[in-house]
């Protein structure tokens, strides 16, 4: 009684999130989401989104795609369920693969290393104003829906970032589920993706896919940059030796 009562006491109050037909403040990442549309397989819902995010770049992908390309076993993601960091392996394997002229990159909202000023500065950047990346979100479920009764972990396509009211609209895989398009507060997102996945024990995040081969980190979220990005480029003024010293021990705690 007293544990749940504690737990009831000091676990914040979130709002619900809203489906929406229209949304305000869209930038260019909505008018590349609302060309397509993708409904999840059963418990797919990472690859589903890796596969809209690579179609709405203009690199027409469905999810056999991804798990021919990949080499991925399909108990791997169905039953297992995937971290972030597997993701996006599995967005390197695809890439190299098909020999895509893309880079992508993987970032860990672990919240000593990115604040939430950092990642909203980082997502306004890549939502609103740049048509050639789209960012696949991870995050925990009961979070962004305001407490729904519901756990564990999902992914999908961020498509807007509302820089008055601080509200992220997101085109998710699984509209039977949670609606085609719905909004949740900034602030109530970046809880989500610093919430751990109990797979890994690591924070949740973002994948960033990018028509930029230079592999050069969001603004406000070069900390978070928690994997070598591919394909590989020294960046943010570092050289190959220094950046993989930085990175490696992030690496090897996938």
């Amino acid at each position: 009684f007293f544990f749940v009562f504690f737990l009831k006491m000091f676990t914040p109050n979130y709002p619900p999130s809203r489906v929406v037909s229209e949304v305000a403040g869209a930038g260019t990442d909505f008018v590349m989401a609302q060309k397509f549309h993708f409904q999840q397989a059963v418990n797919c819902c990472n690859i589903s989104a890796m596969a809209y995010g690579l179609t709405s770049l203009g690199f027409p992908t469905t999810v056999n795609d991804l798990f021919h390309g990949a080499r991925i076993p399909v108990a791997y993601v169905v039953n297992d369920g995937m971290s972030l960091a597997e993701s996006y392996d599995i967005a390197m394997r695809y890439i190299h693969a098909r020999r895509l002229p893309l880079s992508v990159m993987c970032y860990h909202m672990d919240p000593d290393a990115v604040t939430f000023d950092g990642f909203w500065k980082g997502f306004v950047e890549s939502t609103n104003y740049n048509s050639d990346d789209v960012l696949v979100l991870s995050f925990g479920v009961n979070i962004v829906h305001g407490g729904r009764k519901t756990g564990g972990g999902h992914y999908s396509m961020a498509a807007a970032a509302n820089e008055e009211t601080k509200e992220i609209t997101v085109s998710d895989v699984n509209a039977e589920k949670y609606g085609r398009y719905w909004t949740t507060t900034a602030q109530q997102m970046y809880d989500a993706m610093v919430q751990k996945d109990g797979s890994s024990n690591r924070s949740r995040g973002m994948i960033q896919f990018s028509k930029s081969l230079d592999c050069r980190p969001l603004p406000g979220l070069e900390e978070a940059v928690s994997c070598l990005p591919y394909p590989f480029r020294p960046m943010a003024g570092l050289t190959g030796a220094q950046l993989h010293e930085r990175l490696w021990p992030f690496c090897r705690t996938w």
